[in-house]
């Protein structure tokens, strides 16, 4: 597996050697040995995800010379790295496309993890808190969950209104947490002002955990070095250390092993501030979890398969040992959408985002047919086939019928089992796609595995000919129109400085599916015509509330 990022040489040619999957399933790693010698690659699984907070805390760290974490080598988007190999042999992208957001390519820190941290261990991670706090910084992003105690209660409250939303709790339960963490507000406020001195700022971690502590040496030569800065932030340094306590269930001993270490290591003269949160960290940590769970099972964040079952007995175990009772997290029913929503449009127009963000407010699947086609084009390119002699769409033909292709709920296609994202949206793919999908014969083959991933009781489909010839019983219609100048923005980044080519390309293929023989690109008649926004989700949001006002129909 080759894995091109023309930015740095020592990743031009390198051995991916693929990792487990992290526990919430939002990154995967890979260890890679390059020139410049071994690291990771991180990628993160939602393309909403950018990175940028892990980014920002190591490139602040690369000057801290007593802590010991990971050094960015290169950083970027999956789609850039794909379309650097797409640049350098246009039949590499496929081999190396995993989809996903933003990539971060890390040096290795040395150390194992420990699951039960003793007394030496603690202490190690003690200092390492200690060195990343001495790092003090001007601006940056706020800690999430709140950069002091009062933003921390406001938190929570934000967490049980999230809660109540999804309907996972009972009315009794719910009231039960609501009730608890009231308190631990009151406890937080009574006591927040009689601080006198300023809450510090400084770069805290934001997960301070077991599994992101990397261990070296034995007894008191012991070394902690810290992974995972993408819950990092700006905040006070105590949310660490009683976060830490929280998440890791230290006992009582065990806390003042760390507190002990953390104040020799920083020459704290009191720990106010620490016992300030506490009363507040058990509510904080329960409520974050469960927040957490409720957005993967309301399909807003991704989550690994399999993960939403066993993460919840572990959520329920939380809140149950908060409320000392058992709690159950209950199973919303939700009532399924019925139809078809189809989205037609301009190319580069923002179609898949927006049809992503609606089918995901819908709870239905979401199906890109354009998908089948960029394969095609693929497919051709991967065989140096021309679109204009038909010797070569002939083969390509043959190749397509013993090549399985499968549209997936999430927007995306499989080939041959593997799914494909980022190399079908390559300047490669875009420049020929539309000379391949003119061909009715071509059409006609993607039509059967077309009509069978369409022929669904609900979803959100988008591509250039959904209503017009896909599904024109769909109970609703959509046409995304762009200008260029909207179009300009939306390719920003997606071609490596061959942008204009690429909006180029974009419009090039929108004449060809315009003037077409076979099926041309059409404004459906009476389809509800919208303006390309880059704010996808607020535009989804008034879809989906069009659609509810007039009971399922545009």
């Amino acid at each position: 597996m080759t894995l091109a990022a023309e930015s740095d040489r020592r990743l031009a040619r390198a051995r991916v050697v693929p990792l487990a999957r992290t526990e919430g399933g939002g990154n995967l790693v890979a260890r890679v040995r390059a020139a410049g010698g071994a690291c990771y690659a991180k990628l993160r699984t939602d393309a909403r995800d950018g990175a940028e907070r892990e980014r920002w805390a190591l490139a602040t760290l690369a000057r801290a010379r007593d802590l010991e974490v990971p050094r960015v080598w290169w950083s970027g988007s999956a789609r850039q790295v794909v379309a650097a190999a797409a640049a350098r042999d246009p039949r590499e992208p496929r081999r190396i496309d995993v989809g996903g957001g933003a990539l971060l390519v890390m040096s290795a820190v040395q150390g194992k993890e420990r699951a039960l941290l003793d007394e030496d261990e603690l202490a190690a991670a003690a200092r390492a808190l200690a060195s990343l706090h001495r790092v003090r910084v001007r601006e940056g992003p706020p800690l999430i969950g709140g950069v002091a105690a009062p933003a921390m209660v406001r938190f929570s409250e934000r967490c049980l209104e999230q809660l109540a939303h999804d309907a996972l709790l009972t009315p009794r339960d719910r009231a039960a947490l609501s009730a608890l963490a009231k308190s631990a507000g009151r406890a937080v406020a009574a006591r927040w002002w009689d601080l006198d001195d300023d809450t510090p700022r400084a770069l805290c971690h934001g997960d301070v955990r077991a599994r992101n502590l990397l261990f070296t040496g034995r007894g008191s030569s012991t070394r902690a070095a810290l992974i995972d800065f993408e819950l990092a932030g700006v905040g006070d340094p105590f949310i660490d250390l009683v976060r830490f306590t929280s998440f890791a269930a230290l006992s009582r001993h065990q806390e003042l092993c760390l507190l002990d270490a953390y104040c020799e290591a920083t020459r704290a003269q009191h720990l106010d501030r620490y016992f300030l949160y506490r009363p507040i960290a058990a509510p904080f940590a329960a409520l974050a979890a469960a927040q957490h769970f409720a957005h993967a099972v309301a399909g807003r964040r991704r989550a690994a398969p399999g993960w939403l079952e066993a993460r919840r007995p572990q959520v329920e175990a939380q809140l149950s040992a908060l409320l000392e009772r058992p709690v159950k997290l209950a199973r919303p029913k939700t009532k399924a959408f019925v139809g078809v929503v189809a989205i037609d449009g301009a190319a580069g127009s923002g179609k898949s985002p927006l049809a992503r963000a609606l089918a995901r407010r819908l709870g239905v699947p979401h199906l890109g047919t354009g998908q089948a086609y960029r394969a095609a084009a693929l497919l051709a390119l991967e065989h140096d086939l021309d679109p204009d002699a038909p010797a070569d769409l002939a083969r390509l033909l043959r190749l397509l019928a013993r090549t399985p292709m499968t549209l997936s709920d999430e927007g995306g296609i499989s080939v041959e089992g593997a799914p494909l994202s980022c190399a079908l949206e390559t300047l490669p793919v875009e420049e020929r796609v539309a000379a391949w999908a003119r061909h009715p014969e071509l059409r006609a083959a993607l039509r059967p595995m077309l009509d069978a991933a369409v022929s669904v009781r609900g979803a959100v489909v988008e591509g250039r000919d959904i209503k017009s010839v896909l599904r024109p019983d769909a109970v609703a219609s959509f046409y995304v129109d762009i200008d260029e100048s909207a179009r300009a923005s939306m390719v920003r980044g997606r071609a490596l400085g061959e942008e204009k080519r690429l909006a180029a390309a974009m419009r090039a293929r929108d004449r060809a599916d315009r003037t077409r023989a076979a099926a041309p690109a059409v404004v459906p008649k009476g389809a509800v015509r919208l303006k390309a926004s880059a704010d996808v989700e607020a535009l989804a949001e008034r879809m989906a509330r069009r659609l509810a006002r007039r009971g399922g129909r545009a």
